[in-house]
This record gives structure tokens, C-alpha cells and sequence, in this order.
């Protein structure tokens, strides 16, 4: 084996030098570079073992798919029109202050699923904190006055001096919080990315980490509920600390209210420097001493001392910018294992040659990190330059497979490749994701654009969503975890939509992901947003706008704009009615019913919901009865008859177990608690609310588990 593989490298070292011999007679500007010939056979060795590695991969794939090496297939879901594969079933979450108990439902074709439901590792929406990369943490002076501050319950910011990032702040943070835990400060921390996304995704990012939710809140109950729940937290587990990191213009209106009340303490990072904070520390890139701590705990003191004039130069190209730094530090740490003997010259020579010392601070960054970019081969520079298409928050390996139009099992091989070179980095969760700094981000979507990829790439992943979230319409982290995380890609897609007037890409985004965003995501304003617009820049497919204006009529029912909801339903089930499609009219009628039950107007609401029930059984949906049983029961209760309630529940309830959708379970109980306890039932009200809680639970939607102990654990109140 060693010797097959001593011959290997021999034939290939053979023919980097013939092709280093070749390129040297026909490129004569080599020559006048110190040391040229040997920085050429090292590309040169570079590339013709990058090109080894594709063709065994390919050969490796080839052979896997030929014996049978396939992935698993995903759990029998429904059939679904393909020209509508977006309708879902869905019912009411838990909500603190929920007077209505509607338990909306929306259509996935006329099959069931059946599901075997593991319970899984807990798992909560956001989670896009950076991992720690870094070989070894280099102090930058202002970690012992934060951790000062925040032991005292005080709130303090990292605040950058440059305004482009990568100087260090989020790493900072992640210091201070790693410290102040082990030394047990603060009984646990919660990690809220804000970046670019709005207040009510930050909020309900947030909330879901303090085991709240705030989806069916208006901004001002939500902030509320949220600074009671961590009173309540600090007094029973004790203090927390708050790392809202990569505040941006658009949340600092609304500073004070993220801030968590005493002994609370938050730690905010942002490049902002007029926050309205009493403790403002401000970061700039680092001291030449600093930088060079950098580089040795990348290279070793050996390699910094055996060349201390590029040291130097390496340090003064870079500018000190720490990302720079490590970037640069990656390429020569490769050099250095590759047996060259001035890898920190050869670095220095590349970026002299692009005339770092004539750009300013921020150009000249920018052309660090390019450079790296430029030594990718070609794969990995499409790769990296795609990456631009996805959120800066992070992604997940199917999604980076779907833009790249390559396998899984190579998309993987792909990031961790960029990741050996610090240009993407993994996100510490329990499910694999990557993400892209945030000057990373910028320079990829630079050459994103240049390429003229970006639309392509864009619809790429689009069509990729649309798909994700028709296999997995009911919300079940425990078999689709990486849906938990999926919303920032998912308003890049229909953000990029939106720009390019393509209603019904649009119109399939917001609908598709439907149960999702209702009893998930809860970006109301801009799942709103998004439903109108599809609207008004023209859906061609009348079931497609059926399918839209019920959206809308949820949305619009959420908000108790009751009018508005039913003329939306009205036009829906017109439509759906026109098409002959009778599933949707169903869903549609019990959406109405829902609106009739919130108003107390029992006979039209069990009318409607009795011809619901009367479609569902025609086309056989097992899922839309479940729903409309459910329904059912709560107004059976609502009524007064307790004992035909609890008979529709328990027929509702064993049809969502049928139908494997454990989510719909738990909801069912969740929501019945909720009348028991409108009805001055506590008592009773506890142990549906805890079942609740135990379904919940059981797929890994902790937040939703914890609102339903609250409340049990309050007797309901």
C-alpha cells in the first residue's frame, strides 16, 4: 500500500514539474518572481492533486450509486398536485394569551403520512452563533472591564471601530460568555443572532430560547411577556446573560426593549457606534503584537522566527484585521505543511503583487480574503461564490448541494474544504449547518454577481425550498430538523422573488411553507408582505391564488381582523370552487368556521364545520377530518356538552396519531386546554395542557413544550 502510494505522488510530482517547466518557458514574467519557479510547481502540485481528488470522488459516487449506496428515502408523505403542493394541515400553537382556539387547517392533496416519530435531542429555532475557531484566543484588552460590567447585571457593548467587521467582536463575546459560565456567573446563556434580520424574527428567536412563544403577540406583548418570563427565569434558575449579536440599524430602535431586565446582563455586538448604552467598549483590529500572537498559535513560534522580515510585512499587508489575519494564516499553514521553506514569504509576495499598500483599510482586507479565493480551484470558487445566494445566518449541506447541482455527500466534502481555509464556518448545533462571514458573505456575492450566477443560483434555491417543504408540510422538527433553522433562507428566496416580479414563485414560497410559518417561524409581517405582493404582481393559476388569498384570511385572522379574513376566505373557496377542488373548499369552510366560533356565532360555526367534515370524507383526507373533529370538540365544549367533547377529541386525536403527525397531537390538547381554562377550568385544563407539553416535547419543539408546562404549571393563567 505505502509503495502504490509512493508511486502515486511520484507520477503526480512528475507531472506538476512538467507542466511548472512548461508554463515557465511560455509565461517569462515568472522568472523576475524570487523564487517563482518553486511558488509555480507548488500551484501547480496544488491543482493536479485537486484534480486527483474530483476524479476519485466521482469514481467513489459512481460506485456507491451502483451498488446501491443511495440515500434513505425520506417517510411516506401525501400526494399533492404538483401545480399546489403547497397547501398543509395546521393548527393553532400555543399562545399566552390566545382567546380563540381556531385550529386553522390547510391542505396537502388527499393522502396520510405515517410516520415513526423517535424522540429526538432538543433542538430550538435560531441557533446561528459562529463556532469558535480560532487555534488559541488572543486578548484584546476589554475582556476583564466586560465581564466586570455584566457580573454586575449591567448591560454592555463590543462596539467595532472600523464599520465593516471581521475586527473581532463576535469572538470577543464568545470569550466573555465561555468565562462567565465556567466560572458559573449566570445560570445559563442565551446566543440571539440579529444581523439582517427584522425585529419580529429576532424577537421570536429570542422568545424561542427562553421556552416562550411570542407568535400570536403583537411586538409590545411580546417584549412584555418576554422581560416577565426572564424575571421569572432569573428568580427561580437565576441570572441569565443575553448575547444579541450583530445589531444592526433596524434593531436599534428597539435596544432597550431586547435588553433583559436585572440581575439579567446582555452582551450586544454591533459595528454601530451611537447605541444607547451606558457601557460602550469600543474594538478595533489588532495591535501588531496581537497580530503576531495570531499567526503563531497558526504557523509556530519556529516558523515566525525563521522569517521575521515576512512576518512583519504579513502583519502590515493585513492591516492587523484579525480575519485577515486568520484567512492569510490558513494559505501559509498549507504552504508550510507542503514542505515549502518561505511560506510566509511566498504570502507576502502574492498580496504585494496586488498592491495592497495603495488601497485603503477596507480594500485592502477585501483582497486578503480574495486572494484566498483565487487560490480555490475552479470548483471550490464556484462553490464559495454561490454561497452568496443563501443567508449570512447560515445554511444547511442540502441547501449548499441544491445551489451547487452537486450530491450531498460532495457538497459536504466541498464545505469542509472551505472550511480548512476559514471561509466558511460551522454553526455548534445539533444539526449540521454552515455559515459565512459576514465580509465573506459580502466578497461572495460580489462574485456572484460578476458571474452573472446570481439569478440561476437564486431560482435554484427557490425550487429547492418549495421541494424541502412539500416532503416535510407538517411541522415535525423530529424527522426535518434543519426546517427549524430554514426561515432566513427562506426570505432570501422570496426576497429575491419579490425583486425579479415573479408572482408565483412567490405565491409557492409563502404558501408551501404555510404550517411552518403559522406555528414556527411567525414572521407575520413579512409572510403578510410577501402573500400580497405574489397578489398583485399576478398569479396565472387560479388554485395557486385560491391557495394565496387563504393564506392571507389566516394571516389577517391572526391579527382579529375578522371582516378582512372572511371576504379572503370568501374569494378563496370562490376559487377553489371554480376549480372543482373540493379539498380546498373544505379547508376553507372550516377556516371560516373558525372565524364564526371566535365570534360566538355556534350554529353557522358547527354549519361549517359540519360541511368541512362532510368534503373531507368525500375526498378521504383522514387529516382534514382529524382537524375539523378537533374543531369540533372545542366547540362541543364550548358549548357545554362535555361528554360529546370529549368523544370528537378523542376521534380527532387518534386520527392525527393514524396519520403519524405528532405536532397536530400535541395541538389538539394544547388547544382544548386552552378552553377549559376560558371556561374558569384550571384544574382540568392542567393535564391537557401538559400532554400537550409531552408531544411537543417529544419533536423537539422545546418552546412550544415549555409554554404548555407554563401554563400548566400556572394553572392556566
Amino acid at each position: 500500500m505505502i509503495r502504490s502510494l509512493f508511486l502515486v505522488l511520484l507520477v503526480v510530482a512528475g507531472i506538476a514539474l512538467l507542466l511548472a517547466a512548461l508554463v515557465w518557458q511560455v509565461v517569462p514574467g515568472w522568472a523576475s518572481v524570487p523564487g517563482g519557479f518553486l511558488i509555480l510547481f507548488g500551484l501547480i502540485w496544488k491543482d493536479v492533486l485537486d484534480a486527483l481528488q474530483k476524479v476519485l470522488d466521482l469514481w467513489r459516487t459512481w460506485r456507491e450509486e451502483k451498488e446501491g449506496g443511495k440515500p434513505t428515502p425520506q417517510p411516506e408523505t401525501p400526494s399533492v398536485r404538483a401545480d399546489n403542493a403547497d397547501n398543509v394541515a395546521v393548527q393553532a400553537g400555543p399562545g399566552t394569551i390566545l382567546q380563540d382556539v381556531r385550529g386553522s387547517i390547510f391542505h396537502a392533496g388527499e393522502g396520510d403520512i405515517n410516520i415513526d416519530v423517535q424522540p429526538p435531542a432538543p433542538l430550538q429555532p435560531g441557533g446561528t452563533e459562529p463556532r469558535l475557531l480560532v487555534p488559541e484566543y488572543v486578548h484584546r484588552g476589554i475582556e476583564e472591564e466586560l465581564m466586570r460590567r455584566l457580573r454586575a447585571g449591567e448591560s454592555a457593548a463590543v462596539v467595532g471601530v472600523v464599520g465593516y467587521g471581521g475586527v473581532g467582536k463576535t469572538t470577543t463575546a464568545q470569550y466573555v460568555r465561555d468565562r462567565l459560565r465556567d466560572e458559573g456567573a449566570f445560570a445559563r446563556s442565551l446566543w440571539v443572532y440579529c444581523g439582517e434580520r427584522d425585529i419580529e424574527a429576532v424577537l421570536e428567536d429570542y422568545a424561542a430560547q427562553c421556552g416562550l412563544d411570542s407568535g400570536r403577540l403583537t411586538l409590545s406583548q411580546a417584549f412584555a411577556q418576554l422581560h416577565a418570563h426572564l424575571q421569572d427565569l432569573s428568580r427561580t434558575e437565576g441570572p441569565l446573560l443575553v448575547v444579541l449579536d450583530d445589531v444592526r440599524e433596524a434593531h436599534a430602535d428597539h435596544l432597550s426593549k431586547l435588553l433583559p431586565p436585572r440581575p439579567c446582563a446582555a452582551l450586544v455586538t454591533s459595528r454601530l457606534r451611537h447605541l444607547e448604552l451606558p457601557h460602550r467598549l469600543s474594538l478595533n483590529v489588532m495591535t501588531p503584537d496581537q497580530a503576531r500572537r495570531l499567526l503563531r498559535a497558526h504557523l509556530g513560534e519556529g516558523a515566525l522566527a525563521a522569517e521575521p522580515r515576512a512576518t512583519e510585512r504579513l502583519i502590515e499587508l493585513t492591516r492587523c484585521h484579525p480575519l485577515a489575519l486568520d484567512v492569510a494564516a490558513r494559505r501559509v499553514r498549507d504552504h508550510q505543511d507542503a514542505g515549502h521553506a518561505t511560506p510566509l514569504a511566498w504570502m507576502v509576495n502574492l498580496l504585494e503583487a496586488r498592491g495592497l499598500d495603495a488601497l485603503d483599510h477596507h480594500a485592502s482586507v477585501k483582497a486578503v480574503l480574495n486572494v484566498s479565493y483565487e487560490l480555490l480551484n475552479e470548483e471550490e470558487r464556484r462553490a464559495f461564490r454561490l454561497l452568496g445566494a443563501l443567508a449570512p445566518s447560515g445554511f444547511a449541506v442540502e441547501d449548499a448541494a441544491a445551489v451547487w447541482e452537486v450530491p450531498e455527500a460532495r457538497a459536504r466534502d466541498l464545505l469542509r474544504r472551505l472550511e480548512h481555509y476559514s471561509l466558511v464556518a460551522p454553526a455548534p448545533l445539533p444539526v449540521e449547518r454552515y455559515r459565512l462571514h459576514a465580509l465573506l458573505h459580502e466578497l461572495a456575492s460580489d462574485h456572484l454577481a460578476a458571474g452573472g450566477e446570481a439569478d440561476a443560483a437564486c431560482r435554484r434555491l427557490a425550487a429547492h425550498l418549495i421541494a424541502l417543504f412539500e416532503r416535510h408540510y407538517t411541522v415535525d422538527p423530529s424527522t426535518a430538523p434543519q426546517l427549524l433553522h430554514a426561515y432566513d433562507n427562506l426570505a432570501r428566496a422570496a426576497a429575491w422573488a419579490e425583486s425579479r416580479q415573479e408572482g408565483e414563485t412567490l405565491a409557492r414560497l409563502a404558501t408551501v411553507a404555510r404550517n411552518w410559518l403559522y406555528n414556527v417561524y411567525r414572521g407575520w409581517a413579512a409572510w403578510e408582505r410577501w402573500l400580497k405582493s405574489a397578489l398583485d404582481l399576478g398569479i396565472g393559476d387560479d388554485f395557486l391564488r385560491a391557495n394565496t388569498l387563504k393564506a392571507i384570511g389566516d394571516v389577517l385572522q391572526f391579527r382579529k381582523d375578522l371582516d378582512q379574513a372572511l371576504d379572503h376566505y370568501q374569494k378563496a373557496l370562490h376559487l377553489f370552487r371554480q376549480v372543482g377542488d373540493r379539498l380546498g373548499q373544505a379547508n376553507t369552510l372550516q377556516a371560516i368556521g373558525d372565524v364564526l366560533q371566535f365570534r360566538k356565532d355556534l350554529d353557522q360555526a358547527l354549519d361549517h364545520y359540519q360541511k368541512a367534515l362532510h368534503l373531507f370524507r368525500q375526498v378521504g383526507s383522514r387529516l382534514g377530518q382529524a382537524n375539523t373533529l378537533a374543531a369540533l370538540s372545542r366547540l362541543a365544549l364550548q358549548a357545554g356538552r362535555d361528554e360529546e367533547a370529549q368523544r370528537l377529541l378523542e376521534q380527532a386525536v387518534a386520527l392525527h396519531r393514524a396519520v403519524g403527525s405528532t405536532y397536530d397531537v400535541a395541538t389538539d390538547y394544547f388547544n382544548f386546554a386552552l378552553v377549559l381554562r376560558n371556561r374558569g377550568r384550571p384544574s382540568e385544563a392542567r393535564d391537557f395542557f401538559l400532554r400537550a407539553a409531552e408531544g411537543y416535547a417529544r419533536i423537539g419543539l422545546e418552546s412550544h413544550a415549555e409554554e404548555a408546562r407554563r401554563l400548566a404549571g400556572s394553572g392556566g393563567e
